[in-house]
């Protein structure tokens, strides 16, 4: 129990006009903060450093420490967003094994910025995806959050390839559940219709 001992008179409230509420479970973020983290998620990778890894690990596809390359690299492209050009490089590379353009694509589905995308969907749309690993590949879009409509569109016409019409029910229901959580209803209605449309005419 509280017990008033004294009171005293306070001058008038400051304008409380330029505040902005916010949830006690949520603490605020800014973009210096936000840059903050991303350079300590970073730990000192740089772009040619994620390069140089990449190509020298082209043939097998697996990494030393995966895990922590993979933060720090996706959080890489966060911090710099135009690195993810570079990445188109090593994916088109002849001597990169399906196992390493896959780390290449993912990499850039998780990073998910918009330079990211357009780099995703052009290689996705490029000749250097076909193959018998393309449906593997184009599942990568699935875990693209904040999906653009270039991400939207190639996983709807993936649905017209025989090679890849499997895999983008998979990838075009997981898109569909993303839009929805981000609050994007009308387009996640959109792709819940058109894999609706092509289920009831599947074989």
């Amino acid at each position: 129990a509280l017990r008033l001992t004294s009171s005293r008179p306070v001058s008038p409230m400051t304008d409380l006009s330029a505040f902005a509420p916010r949830r006690v479970d949520r603490p605020t973020a800014s973009r210096e903060m936000s840059a903050q983290h991303l350079a300590q998620r970073v730990d000192g990778l740089t772009v040619d450093d994620m390069i140089d890894t990449l190509n020298e690990n082209l043939a097998g596809g697996i990494i030393p420490d995966h895990d922590r390359f993979f933060w720090r690299a996706t959080g890489l492209l966060a911090l710099h967003p135009e690195a993810a050009n570079v990445l188109g490089t090593v994916f088109r590379d002849p001597r990169a094994s399906a196992r390493a353009r896959g780390l290449v694509l993912d990499l850039l589905a998780r990073s998910g910025t918009p330079e990211a995308q357009l780099v995703l969907v052009a290689l996705l749309d490029g000749p250097d995806a076909d193959g018998p690993a393309r449906p593997h590949y184009l599942q990568r879009l699935g875990f693209v959050r904040a999906p653009s409509p270039e991400t939207l569109d190639l996983a709807t016409r993936a649905m017209d390839r025989p090679d890849t019409r499997a895999a983008s029910f998979y990838v075009l229901g997981s898109l569909a559940h993303t839009l929805s959580e981000e609050g994007r209803g009308d387009e996640s209605a959109r792709c819940n219709a058109r894999l609706l449309d092509a289920l009831s005419h599947a074989q």
